[in-house]
């Protein structure tokens, strides 16, 4: 998988270039193709928008300078405490790709950024950290389409990498965007989706999505899964949408006991009010069959017997909740805001396996300004397992990051990221920053938009 995800800017670049040459203009492609309100249950990203209209792709370039607070390795001191980096100056070299382009019956979305990391003092904390969400759809006919996406790359910080990152969507099961460790993190999600559309106003979709994580140190768990689902869509209006979906899926997790089986359906209402707002809701109930490890106190009696006063023993869980998420759109001229909502459940983090998940967040982008971009997000996660003796989880991340253009292709870039996180259980806690400022590269004269 590393050598995969190591040529994924070469192939993707290679891809779009050889199909510049026969495409159209997006915008006028994509308004005479307008399909209504996105449906949650079939739209797992907006990857390919900025600044409230589809773009063309741009590339880009970037060097810049970093420091970090209280990276965390997966180890502990003498005194069994967890060994945290006072702060790290460094410096990373990267580039990256985004946009949208469509044919008459294709669309090609990217949102690429890969970035080697060099700390002089701390060289433990080196990587070479990517990133894709690549999506593809193809009209076979007036009432066949199939919708692919990718999503995978690797990680090693806790703080920064997902913050600008537009992920809303709960199903994106294999993207570590609650690691409690600054570890090397290789991830990967295939999804494939087929629409047909029966009628003007009714449609069926059935997809299904593979996914994997793959964590350096052997102390926390990694993952493989698999996930199907099937929907049933009915426009009520030319912007009003209503559909019922099922789905199914499996988490099985390697170096750690455990696995979970989830299954259930719901509800989705969807509704696009004229062409700058688009909310979707969707409600639910799901079974979870959860299996893991949990730790017990013994009876006095019994704990002078065996010489311990704790046991492990295998733990069931079959909770049934309610499932629900929501998200609004608004795309202006220059600018996009995204607000999400959902409860819903998680493979967890490594540490804590199948759990509940309640997640909120927004983020904005814009570059209504001659030369100066902006963007900025903000996010909340609390978590709780279904099959662990483990306190909730929670935490939250803001950031904010501008571009500059200086000169035609050159642009100064700044960002700051914040990350705070805690478990009940223990009552760790950790703050982290991440702050950054730099040169990037990227032809045009528009200024550059990377959040």
């Amino acid at each position: 998988m590393r050598r995969r995800v190591k040529y994924l800017s070469v192939a993707v670049a290679a891809l779009f270039t050889a199909a510049a040459a026969k495409a159209q203009d997006p915008e006028q492609t994509a308004a005479s193709n307008y399909q209504g309100p996105s449906i949650l249950s079939r739209d797992s990203s907006i990857v390919g928008e900025r600044s409230g209209k589809l773009l063309d792709y741009r590339f880009y370039a970037q060097v810049t300078g970093v420091y970090d607070t209280s990276l965390t390795p997966v180890s502990v001191d003498p005194s069994g405490q967890l060994v945290k980096s006072g702060g790290a100056d460094g410096i990373e070299a990267g580039m990256g790709i985004e946009g949208t382009r469509s044919w008459k019956h294709d669309t090609l979305s990217v949102d690429y950024h890969g970035a080697y990391r060099h700390y002089p003092n701390t060289t433990y904390f080196d990587s070479v950290d990517q990133f894709l969400d690549l999506k593809y759809q193809h009209l076979f006919t007036r009432r066949l389409s199939l919708q692919l996406n990718e999503t995978g790359g690797i990680s090693s910080l806790t703080n920064g990498t997902f913050t600008y990152v537009p992920l809303s969507s709960v199903d994106q099961y294999a993207v570590p965007t609650n690691e409690l460790f600054d570890n090397r993190t290789e991830y990967s999600l295939t999804r494939a989706v087929l629409t047909y559309q029966k009628t003007l106003r009714l449609s069926f979709s059935v997809g299904g999505s593979g996914y994997l994580v793959r964590r350096r140190s052997e102390a926390l768990a990694s993952l493989n899964g698999y996930s199907g689902y099937a929907d049933m869509a009915y426009r009520l209006t030319k912007r009003q949408t209503i559909a019922v979906n099922f789905q199914y899926v499996k988490f099985d997790y390697l170096r750690s006991f455990g696995d979970a089986t989830v299954y259930g359906g719901g509800l989705d209402y969807s509704i696009a009010l004229g062409r700058t707002w688009d909310l979707a809701f969707d409600a639910g109930l799901v079974r979870v069959d959860a299996t893991g490890l949990s730790t017990i106190t013994l009876d006095p009696a019994i704990a002078q017997i065996v010489g311990r006063s704790t046991a492990t023993t295998v733990f069931h869980s079959h909770p049934t909740i309610p499932t629900y998420q929501g998200r609004v759109v608004h795309r202006f001229e220059h600018a996009a805001a995204t607000l999400f909502y959902a409860n819903s459940f998680s493979p967890g983090n490594g540490v804590y396996l199948s759990s509940r998940q309640m997640t909120s967040g927004a983020d904005f982008s814009y570059t209504g300004l001659r030369r100066i971009s902006l963007g900025a997000s903000a996010s909340y996660t609390g978590m709780g397992s279904f099959s662990q003796g483990l306190g909730n989880y929670q935490g939250e991340t803001g950031g904010l990051g501008v571009t500059y253009m200086i000169a035609s292709w050159t642009h100064i870039e700044a960002r700051y990221d914040y990350r705070h996180y805690e478990t009940a259980s223990t009552g760790f806690r950790k703050n982290s920053q991440r702050v950054s400022l730099g040169l990037a590269f990227s032809p045009g004269e528009k200024p550059l938009s990377i959040w």
